[in-house]
């Protein structure tokens, strides 16, 4: 049975934790059933420092002699000493939250330290007790203090809800927040900060919070840190303090400045604002030194604009025009350094003692300033310009809008309702539920899921896929996770087997995921459960007005399977069987499943809407809204579900859902649906005209007088014109695009008709159409959707850009597609295998198109090929694609690996000979803008032995890569391979390591080259490959050439001796192997058989021998001695079995034949003349049965009569004869009664010449042998 688990040796000198060892061990054998041995498993594992160890603390004894239990104790004794209780409680109890510690860390840090502390049964006490006195949050404290009866299981409660709630409600503000900039706002001179001492030196009691301005407590412990001012609508402040407040603005001053003057005189004032400049960046040339600077606060005014609408103002700076973004809360005017080195790096940085601090108690610390020559409304201006490390846009602030006279009215905007109005009722929410709000995995245990296979079906099995051997331990781990997080559980043996493809996340994470469309997808009985139909869904949302989206945690993985359906799910993996105990994505059946739970779950409950894992809910008034998704969580909780919080949205006045925007007013189209064409740009070439007029054709028959509307751009297309985009084109385009995006062309979803989504790329675009085929098969859009393609992306090569634009399509229109059969057309034929529904995704696929392979996986979907020609719509769009940023990926390419594999070698290396590389520069080019038709010969090799790849190859950060191996240039090959074979490896290891990592023409010669020529591998490699035997000539006759050579056999030595030509084998038992010996056996042997013409041997010293030499010569015998060390030249001595009666395959015959003329008997003869003769009826013989031939083997009669007296085996008798007693075989003996038979024909006659001869009696031979 194999073991469950593993445990690694133990490492003594990285200083493993030997206790938690110790436990994981005997977990380990607990589970395994392993009693016995304990000890010997022990001193196993302990590893070499270890045993050394117990060797020396066991003396006089030997480890292997103590038991378990003692060595254990010993080494903990040794590895741990005892420590004082006192020290170790004191530390505890001095142990408070740090400033970027949270709660949960603070709390986990208090375990650890109680471990040793010895609280016995008052641990929870303790561990309470300190909880509440080393929090930071003075809220968060006095609302412990205030709880009655407070233990220590609520008090964690308590704690982790503050911090789930805080932590969502600023998730919530920043979803909601504009542009942010860098620098906003420095204290005036009459505003300075008050003198207040830092938490942890001194006491706050006269400190004053510049957040909400009370006493006693500093901004970083501000309950209203995260709030909303009412008058600016900034975070980090009060109206109270806001500056925009005149009134109350006054106050604070007032109050600052009484603060100021109080403590001006202090001894500790200057300390605290005066500090040594230390800067991070040296730049020698460009700096002059400043010894000491003031640090002020910085105000960090965040404009919430969901607009964008940023005022920028065009300022000359040094004779360059730079676009500065106005912002009136910013005390100075800076520039980041990437802006400073492109545009001013020939001016001189002046070190500042300017020290910013933000609202959020965040240090800013300006790299410098420098003096710049301003002009603006043709005035010339000498001013400072600040430099920030990490900045954003250029910053205009209030110092230059002094100089430059600039005057601003500002109009402030103010947060929708989500995050002004209702920010508290939020939190309420996150705090009342926090099992619903939390990033663990729920478990929904109403239900669990089941899986139907159609009738007579088979279990499929696939072996796993070989991994790449730099994720494989990636991979291993991610497994293990999963399994104690009790996703996967582990199993020996099962029938179902799905290959895992393992994605790589943005972050370096690995993602595995099931490719069961080629396992059990096809012969599943789908669950069909009808998702509902847009009218049903808004049938009720007349007179709501204020609306929430729920969105549900990896809504599947949080459904449980049934016991008996989830093998069905098994994956096979490099690690073995693991059995998924939750409902995995890109099974078939789970949109059903999910869809079916969800109406079960929520429909009691009013104006609440399920399309899957999107939950909606609408109200008619604040109130009862409020209640709703009290009763909404309450059920989510019930029932073990949870949400993604970041996802969510709360209290919105207008709301998109499936495609819909949702507001007071009703059910409107959304403006994304038609958005890709009416701001589709103006066509700028022919090409790009004859896209758009190809996707107007598409619904041509829909447009009435089309062809006077269109004729103005069909005018362009005429040769002799030339390309002139007049006002006719213009209105012609606007008046076609006000057409397409309207009713009769532009139609609504309807879950009824079936569904096709067309997708193109371009080379800067990506667009595509979902359309409804109707009963009578005509074709109508539902939505256009494209955008351009950014830098990265337009490197890619088209088989990538033509998968994006599927991924993408699918994304934007997921709520229409997603538990859905669909049409999905491309005009990139590769993709339909990669991509193809019922067919596994190639194991060298780039990472990139595994991860859109399995993202498509989760959809049910028919892909079919459609030539370019028929796919203009969707053509169109990615040619006039509309600028668009939202909804990319970054890609990760795997060239990261590449940095640390050996010295010398980096991506940026790789990245400058790749372009400077004749080959891979027409290869690139070739990958980014197409290969030759397949018609064109290619002359040149190398860039055939591209061609034949070409479905694989791409560009990654300026690397070209064959699915996951990067294509090294030619001139770093030979640094490659001289690297990878420092080990020196053999030919078949290298090879197995380089092609999981490495690509070029011709790799594999290169490699044997490498290997052959290395002469280090020479030196120690192992014996060639053997060569084909040599075959002697076959001789003319018996004794021609004979074959000698000696042979050991149990202590004992023999000479064996083979004709060449009959195959006779002689062997002789030697008393010596003397050469002396040897020629009077060879003596006898050739006395016997006659003198050979020939005789073969090897070179041992008997042959070799001067005797021996003599020998042969005076019998003019031709001696041929093998090469030494080579004992094939003679095998037909060294080789000798017993087949005396075996037919030769070089003869025909056997050797006995040949050389004797006869076939001797064999036992097999014996066996077969057993089944030919009467049987015997010696098998009756028992004790006193007369018998009356027993064989006499003395002198006279050869048979006498006797009596058995004692059988003492199966076939041995003590039989009493005239002789008196003797010890007989069965076979020996023959009853009294049958001496009337004849006795020369029923027993064997045992004399010298061994004959048996056979019964006369017919045989009838079966047919098959006839």
């Amino acid at each position: 049975m194999a073991k469950i688990g593993n445990i690694e040796e133990f490492k003594l000198q990285q200083e493993e934790d030997f206790e938690t060892w110790v436990e994981r061990l005997e977990l380990y054998m607990l589970v395994n059933k392993i009693k016995e041995n304990k000890a010997a498993i022990f001193l196993t594992l302990i590893g070499s420092e270890g045993y050394k160890v117990l060797k020396s603390l066991c003396t006089p004894e030997l480890p292997k002699d103590v038991e378990y239990e003692k060595l254990v104790s010993n080494m903990k004794d040794y590895l741990q000493p005892k420590v004082s209780i006192l020290a170790e409680r004191s530390k505890f109890r001095n142990c408070l939250q740090e400033n970027n510690e949270t709660i949960t860390e603070f709390m986990t840090k208090l375990q650890k330290l109680s471990i040793l502390c010895g609280f016995g049964n008052n641990l929870e006490e303790a561990l309470r007790d300190q909880i509440v006195h080393g929090v930071s949050d003075r809220m968060l404290k006095k609302k412990l203090c205030e709880e009655p009866n407070l233990t220590y299981g609520r008090t964690k409660e308590i704690c982790q809800a503050h911090e789930g709630a805080e932590k969502s409600l600023e998730n919530f503000q920043q979803a909601t927040k504009g542009d942010l900039n860098f620098i906003k706002k420095k204290a005036s001179n009459k505003w300075k900060e008050p003198n207040w001492k830092n938490g942890k030196n001194g006491d706050n009691a006269d400190g004053t919070c510049t957040c909400c301005g009370n006493m006693n407590h500093v901004f970083g412990n501000c309950y209203f840190k995260n709030r909303n001012c009412e008058i600016c609508n900034k975070k980090g402040h009060l109206k109270k303090v806001c500056y925009f407040n005149k009134n109350k603005t006054d106050k604070v001053q007032s109050k600052f400045s009484d603060e100021k003057n109080k403590n001006h005189n202090k001894s500790n004032f200057g300390t605290r604002n005066k500090k040594v400049f230390k800067n991070k960046i040296n730049k020698s040339n460009h700096f002059l030194e400043s010894d000491n600077l003031d640090i002020d606060t910085l105000f960090q005014i965040e404009v919430v604009n969901k607009k964008n609408n940023n005022i920028t103002i065009k300022v000359q700076i040094e004779n360059e025009i730079i676009d500065m973004q106005l912002d009136t809360g910013s005390a100075i005017s800076a520039i980041s350094l990437s802006d400073y080195e492109n545009n001013f790096n020939y001016l001189t940085i002046v070190k500042t003692n300017l020290n910013l601090r933000s609202y959020s108690g965040d240090s800013i610390t300006p790299i410098g300033l420098i003096n710049v020559k301003v002009k603006f409304n043709e005035k010339d201006y000498d001013l400072k310009l600040y430099i920030v490390e990490n900045g954003g846009p250029p910053l205009l602030g209030n110092d230059w809008l002094k100089y430059l006279g600039i005057k601003v009215n500002i109009d402030f905007e103010m947060n929708n309702i989500t995050s002004q109005n209702h920010s508290n009722q939020i939190k309420e929410l996150i705090t009342k539920f926090p099992e619903v709000f939390t990033d663990k995995l729920g478990t929904y245990n109403k239900n669990k899921c089941k899986l139907y296979l159609k009738e007579n079906f088979k279990p499929i099995f696939f072996k796993p896929r070989s991994l790449p051997y730099k994720i494989k331990d990636q991979v291993g781990a991610e497994l293990d996770r999963l399994v104690k997080e009790g996703i996967l559980t582990p199993v020996e043996t099962c029938d179902f087997g799905t290959p895992i493809v393992p994605v790589i996340k943005a972050n370096g994470s690995i993602r595995i995921c099931g490719d069961y469309k080629v396992t059990i997808n096809p012969y599943l009985k789908v669950d069909r459960y009808p998702l509902p139909r847009i009218e049903d869904l808004f049938s009720n949302i007349s007179g709501s007005v204020i609306w929430s989206k729920i969105d549900l945690s990896q809504a599947y993985t949080q459904l449980l399977v049934e016991e008996n359906s989830k093998e069905i799910l098994t994956l096979s993996t490099h690690q073995g069987l693991y059995v998924p105990n939750r409902l995995m994505y890109g099974i078939a059946s789970a949109p059903g499943i999910f869809q079916r739970e969800m109406e079960n779950l929520f429909r009691k409950i009013d104006n609440v809407v399920c399309f899957l894992d999107d939950i909606l809910i609408h109200s008619d008034s604040v109130a009862s809204h409020i209640n709703k998704l009290n009763e909404v969580f309450n059920k989510l909780k019930e029932c073990g579900l949870t949400v993604r919080e970041e996802k969510c949205a709360f209290f919105q006045d207008e709301i998109q859902y499936l495609g819909y925007k949702i507001n007071k007013h009703g059910l409107n189209t959304s403006e994304t649906k038609i958005k890709a064409i009416v701001d589709a740009p103006i066509p700028t070439n022919i090409t790009q005209v004859k896209s758009f007029l190809g996707m107007v054709n598409y619904y041509f028959k829909f447009i009435k007088n089309s062809t006077e509307i269109l004729y103005p751009l069909y005018n362009l297309l005429k040769k002799d014109n030339e390309f002139n985009w007049n006002k006719k084109c213009d209105n012609a385009f606007n008046e076609i695009k006000k057409i397409l995006t309207s009713a009769p062309i532009l139609t609504h979803f309807n879950q009824n008709y079936k569904i096709k989504l067309s997708c193109d790329a371009s080379s800067y675009g990506i667009g595509g159409v979902i359309s409804h085929i109707l009963p009578n098969n005509e074709e109508r859009p539902i939505a256009y959707t494209s955008r351009t393609l950014n830098l990265a992306e337009q490197k890619y090569s088209q088989i990538d850009k033509e998968a994006l634009a599927i991924v993408f399509c699918i994304k934007k229109f997921h709520q229409y597609l997603y538990g859905r059969h669909f049409i999905l057309l491309t005009d990139h034929k590769p993709l339909t295998y990669i991509f193809h529904e019922k067919k596994s995704l190639p194991q060298v696929a780039a990472n990139r198109i595994q991860r859109y392979a399995l993202f498509l996986a989760n959809y049910d979907y028919s892909i079919q090929y459609v030539k370019s020609e028929n796919n203009q719509s969707a053509d169109a769009l990615s040619r006039l694609a509309i600028t668009h940023t939202n909804d990319r990926e970054m890609d990760v390419s795997t060239i990261h690996f590449v940095n640390d594999y050996f010295q010398g070698i980096n991506k940026n290396m790789i990245q400058k000979e790749t372009e400077q590389d004749e080959v891979l520069k027409v290869i690139k080019k070739y990958i980014l803008t197409g290969w030759p038709n397949a018609k064109v010969k290619i002359i040149q090799e190398p860039i055939r032995s591209y061609y034949l790849q070409k479905h694989e190859l791409t560009v990654e950060q300026n690397c070209i890569f064959l699915g996951h191996r990067l294509v090294v240039p030619k001139c770093l090959q030979e640094i490659f391979l001289n690297e990878l074979h420092s080990t020196h490896f053999g030919v078949v290891k290298l090879k197995m390591m380089v092609r999981n990592y490495f690509w070029w023409p011709q790799l594999n010669k290169h490699i044997d080259q490498l290997v052959a020529s290395c002469s280090t591998c020479i030196k120690f490699r192992k014996e060639p490959t053997k060569s084909s035997l040599h075959v002697w000539e076959y001789p003319n006759e018996p004794g021609e050439r004979i074959h000698a050579d000696f042979l050991e056999l149990n202590k004992k030595m023999f000479i064996v001796i083979i004709d060449e030509f009959s195959k006779w084998p002689e062997v002789i038992p030697m008393t010596s192997t003397t050469a002396l010996n040897t020629i009077n056996v060879m003596r006898e042997f050739f006395s016997r058989y006659g003198i050979c013409q020939t005789f073969v041997t090897d070179n041992g010293p008997q042959w070799t021998s001067k005797e021996f030499q003599i020998f042969i010569k005076n019998n003019c015998i031709k001696h041929i001695l093998t090469p030494p060390y080579h004992p094939q030249s003679n095998g037909a001595a060294e080789n000798m079995v017993d087949y005396r009666n075996t037919i030769h395959c070089t003869t025909g015959k056997s050797p006995a034949e040949l050389h004797m003329n006869r076939k001797l008997n064999s036992k097999f003869d014996l066996i077969i003349k057993q089944f030919n003769k009467e049987p015997y009826i010696n098998n009756n013989l028992d004790v006193k049965t007369k018998v009356e031939l027993t064989r006499n083997y003395s002198k006279g009669q050869k048979w006498i009569t006797g009596k058995i007296k004692e059988k003492v085996g199966k076939v041995i008798f003590i039989v009493d004869s005239e002789c008196g007693q003797i010890k007989r075989h069965i076979d020996q003996l023959l009853l009294h009664k049958l001496k009337e038979r004849d006795v020369s024909e029923e027993k064997v006659d045992i004399n010298d010449s061994m004959e048996v001869r056979r019964s006369k009696r017919h045989i009838n031979k079966p047919k098959k042998f006839l």
